[in-house]
């Protein structure tokens, strides 16, 4: 058996040399540390923001932000704005996996995810117009616009009510979603031509308002009256018949399919119409009155009497209640 002698002196020349290499991964733990930091905020980034028709924009704010940041103190992002040329540059930038956020009023917000590695990254971005963004601030105009040209319209300008509905009409887009705005709007102005007694623009406007808002009675029947005024019986009664197919009830259509009716020779059955209407809608004072003379017509005296009183007593402080009162009397003399 062979015995290895222990020597004292290589034991410390081996010890001397672990010491060594102590030391030296001593300072390379404390270099490493230091330079990889350097590397990582080592990226630069530069580009170009322009719209869909490739002129330069202003304004866009550039935010530069790590994807995984997860550290106890995290990495503040990197925000910046592009100048007139639209242009922007940031140093220092981390590098790593990250998420570039382009974001100016108006426009789509515009995403980029890309890994920033050291050295320099040119990133040019096209930004879209925010289409939603657009409608909204139109619609908004043309609310705007249609309030103050309601205003107008109660205050008796009916001039300057239109030219607000107009310029309404031309900030909303003529679309399906907007039917019911563009009705409105067409609504309100033909009221406003009405008051200036323009028929054809009312007619016209009433027309429009049928158009957008086909199941609404009151479009229909404000049309069909319209049209009666200038005459055009038949296309009314085609109307009102639209509004009674929509709310066979209403009694506002009732009384003036009626009145359309008794004034172009169907008394007997435009009688029968509004007497509907008062079914419907008993304190209804212009329905009564109209019966009433409906009524006297086909010679139904006893029932005229009974309808015109109804109707003084629902509007007795009425302008024609003295009139309609001398017409009870003469009629009742008639009765007998």
């Amino acid at each position: 058996m062979t015995f290895t002698t222990y020597r004292p002196f290589d034991r410390i020349h081996d010890l001397s040399k672990v010491a060594a290499a102590i030391l030296l991964f001593s300072v390379v733990g404390v270099l490493l540390p230091a330079s990889a930091a350097a590397m990582q905020f080592n990226a630069r980034v530069s580009g170009t923001v322009i719209n869909a028709a490739g002129n330069p924009l202003a304004g866009v704010k550039v935010t530069i932000m790590l994807v995984n940041n997860r550290r106890v103190d995290p990495i503040p992002p990197t925000e910046l704005t592009t100048d007139d040329e639209g242009r922007f540059f940031a140093r220092n930038v981390r590098v790593g996996d990250s998420r570039l956020i382009f974001e100016l009023d108006g426009y789509e917000r515009h995403v980029d995810e890309r890994e920033m590695r050291v050295g320099s990254q040119r990133i040019d971005v096209t930004m879209n117009i925010d289409e939603a963004a657009l409608k909204v601030e139109a619609a908004n105009i043309a609310n705007a616009r249609y309030q103050e040209g309601y205003g107008a319209f109660t205050a008796g300008d009916f001039a300057g009510a239109i030219e607000q509905l107009q310029q309404a009409l031309v900030m909303i887009e003529d679309s399906e979603e907007n039917a019911a705005a563009r009705g409105s709007i067409h609504a309100l102005m033909g009221r406003a031509y009405f008051e200036q007694r323009d028929m054809e623009q009312t007619v016209a406007n009433y027309r429009e308002w049928v158009r957008y808002q086909p199941e609404d009675a009151n479009a229909h029947i404000e049309l069909a009256s319209a049209l009666n005024e200038i005459g055009e019986r038949e296309e009314a009664m085609v109307y009102f018949g639209h509004a009674l197919e929509r709310n066979p009830q209403d009694p506002t259509s009732l009384y003036n399919i009626g009145v359309v009716m008794v004034n172009s020779g169907g008394v007997e059955e435009g009688a029968a119409l509004i007497a509907r209407a008062l079914e419907v809608q008993p304190e209804f004072p212009l329905a009564l009155k109209a019966l009433g003379y409906a009524y006297a017509r086909i010679e139904k005296y006893q029932e005229a009497v009974d309808v015109f009183e109804k109707y003084i007593e629902q509007d007795p402080d009425a302008a024609d209640a003295a009139q309609i009162r001398d017409f009870v009397t003469a009629l009742k003399a008639m009765i007998g």
